[in-house]
């Protein structure tokens, strides 16, 4: 979406582009395969650095993926329980 081409794809794939197609599924495969071993050396040697990263990438998203959010009594309420939430995990996480 950021270079411009989700247009490209989608007309691709509806019109059974495969010029466009195999390149596209080749680099899905490959970058997931890249990926997911990434990930999986992370979780190994960096277990809870992975997991803040992934928290963090998750709550910086709040933002692009609800654009009507504000800080409001609800919004307040939802930030107050996410802070609960990691406050627990990082004592049970200490606990151990």
């Amino acid at each position: 979406m950021i270079m411009g081409i989700y247009d490209i794809y989608l007309i691709s794939i509806s019109t059974l582009d495969f010029y466009v197609l195999i390149p596209m599924g080749i680099g899905l495969l490959l970058g997931g395969y890249v990926f997911l071993n990434i990930s999986k050396y992370c979780l190994t040697n960096f277990p809870a650095q992975t997991y803040y990263a992934i928290l963090g990438f998750v709550l910086g998203s709040i933002f692009i993926l609800y654009p009507g959010f504000s800080f409001d009594l609800q919004g307040l309420i939802c930030i107050a329980l996410l802070l609960i939430g990691v406050f627990i995990s990082m004592k049970l996480e200490k606990g151990q």
